[in-house]
Parts: structure tokens; sequence; C-alpha cells
């Protein structure tokens, strides 16, 4: 594939020879002939570049290091998007023609598309509807009254509770659970008593959920994960919660029963929303925060509870001086107890 196509395809500047370049490839992993993504100019000392066909740099490394570059290179304004681009350019989306596995069960008045693909084991329950050009992988499970619209990619042994709704090209990946009962007791001097959840899980278009979440139902209403929000590996969301549009949520947070997130939020790994709690939009939560009331005014906060990020940096490092603190004070007791 010549550069020049790559480099018109993405919108990008071309210096040097308009080189054939088979592969795009990492600088770790270097294949024969390849076009490499190059964002630090440290790599080029660590990495033995001999195999490089070309590489794809930011304009603002080119411009700087551009006479110490001896090999073709694609320039370009926005490194990530250029790699988005780049990858589907060399890995386009194959359409497969629509099947139905032998060993799939599709229920009484289920509706599958006819160009989707339903694999091996897979259970559709009854008056459930699958959308065209979708993806059902081996071993899903999906229950009565649900319904996926076009262009989804349901990835293997992910669980589909009753009455659920999945808009279109939406991604699921392997052994998440959507729908299921949300952590709903009374408390009695018998015992905790169930409650019964009749609610169900609305997940809008353009959202994708990584593998072994937990999305729970509403108790009476819908848990909902608003459009295009990306939710990464092992995050768990609560009965009745409201995640509003665009949000990305990391790895092993958990929020809490009817908490509501606002659009465009960012949850860091391990971030703990508790139940009832409201977000605004724009706010961006560190790491292995606790977020234990509400935040109503956009920002970055960090810390258990959050505070102003800013705030929690300066206590963070006053905290690791408070053993010397402690010590001069005791010292400065110990002297006055001598008078």
């Amino acid at each position: 594939m010549k550069l020049s196509y790559i480099a018109e395809k993405i919108g990008a500047g071309l210096s040097g020879e308009d080189a054939d370049v088979g592969n795009i490839s990492d600088i770790t992993e270097i294949a024969d002939n390849s076009l490499v993504l190059l964002n630090d100019i440290k790599m080029l000392e660590q990495y033995d570049t001999e195999k490089v066909s070309a590489f794809v740099v930011p304009v603002k490394l080119f411009d700087k290091y551009s006479n110490i570059f001896n090999k073709p290179a694609i320039i370009v304004d926005d490194y990530k998007y250029a790699l988005k681009c780049i990858i589907d350019i060399f890995y386009p989306d194959e359409p497969t023609a629509g099947f139905i596995s032998e060993s799939a069960h599709v229920g009484e008045d289920a509706v599958v598309a006819g160009d989707a693909c339903i694999g091996n084991n897979v259970s559709i329950g009854s008056c459930s509807k699958i959308g065209k050009a979708c993806e059902i992988k081996p071993g899903v499970i999906i229950g009565k009254n649900v319904f996926i619209g076009d262009n989804c990619t349901i990835y293997p042994n992910v669980t589909i509770y009753d009455n659920c709704i999945i808009g279109n090209n939406v991604i699921i990946h392997a052994g998440t659970v959507v729908g299921s009962d949300g952590f709903g007791f009374v408390n009695t001097k018998e015992g905790h008593l169930k409650i019964n959840h009749i609610g169900r899980v609305v997940i809008e278009d353009n959202v994708e959920i990584g593998s072994n979440c937990s999305v729970d139902k509403g108790t009476l209403s819908s848990t909902v994960i608003g459009e295009g929000t990306k939710i990464d590996n092992l995050v768990q969301v609560g009965h009745n919660v409201k995640i509003g549009k665009h949000c990305v949520i990391v790895a092993q947070t958990a929020i809490g029963g009817s908490s509501k997130i606002g659009n465009f939020v960012v949850l860091g790994g391990q971030v703990g929303v508790s139940d009832h709690v409201n977000v605004a939009d724009g706010v961006m939560i560190g790491s292995k925060s606790g977020v234990s009331s509400d935040i109503d005014k956009k920002g970055i906060y960090s810390g258990a509870p959050v505070v102003d990020h800013k705030l929690w940096r300066r206590n963070v490092t006053a905290f690791k001086d408070l053993y010397k603190v402690v010590r001069y004070m005791k010292k400065k007791e110990e002297e006055e107890n001598e008078h």
C-alpha cells in the first residue's frame, strides 16, 4: 500500500519517498516492511528500526527532529486519531453473510434480521428482536422481549436479561451481564427480604462495555447508559443509575444505585460512587477516589472523599511530612515538661 494513499485517506502530509508498506506495527514488535507510529523520539534510540519502511509522526515532533529521520514519514496533527484511521485502513470490517447456527435456539416470535450472525449455542428468548448486521457470538444468552438495534456486536458468554433495550452500534465484551437484579433488600427482624426488580436496562447508541461488567436493572424504572459512553472492564453499575452521554468509566469502578452521572464525565480506575449521588457534566474523578456526596460543578476531583484535585495534591504532599510534624510537636512537649 502506497504511503501517499494512506496520507490522503487520513488527511496527512508525506515527507520523503512514496514507498510501499505491507502492514502497521508497534515499534516494540516491528514487522518487515511495516509502517510504525512514533510519538517519542527516545524510541529511535531504544529500538532497532532497520525493518521499518516508514514512520507516522506528529507534526510537532517532526518539525523538531526532521534532520534525524532517514526514512519516509507521514506527518499527522493528531497522533491517536491517525492510529485509529490507519488501523481501519489495514484492517477494515469485513461484511459477513447472515446465518443462524444449528445449535442456536431462537424463541417463539423472536425476530432476527436476515444479515445477522448468530453463533453456536446462542439462546434468544421469545419476542426478542435482533437488528441488521448484528454479530451475536457463541454462548450469548438473550432473554425475552429484548430489543437489540443494528450493527451490534455481542461477544461470547454475555447474558442479557429480559426486557432490556440496546441501541445501534453497541459493543458488549465477553462475560458481561446486563439486566441482573439490583442489590435491593428490606431489612427486617426475620432477615433481609428481597425486593423484586421489575425495571430494565437501556443502553443507547454507540456504547461500548468491556468484559465482565455488571449492569443492574432498575427497581421500577430503567438503568440507563447514555449515547457514546465507553465502559472499561470489571465495572459495576447499580440499579436505577443514569449515566449521561459520552462518559468514560475506567476499570473496577462501582456506581451505587440511583446515582446520576452527567454528560462527558470521566471516572478513573477504582472510583467508588455512593448511591443517590449526582455528578455534574464534565467532571473528572481521579483513580481510587470516593464520591460520597453530590458534585455540582465541573472540575477535576480526587481523594476519598473527593476534593478539588489541586487541594488533594497539596494535602498528599503535606501528609508525606506529617510524621516530622508529629515528632517535632512531641519534642516540644517534652521540652516544656522538663521546665
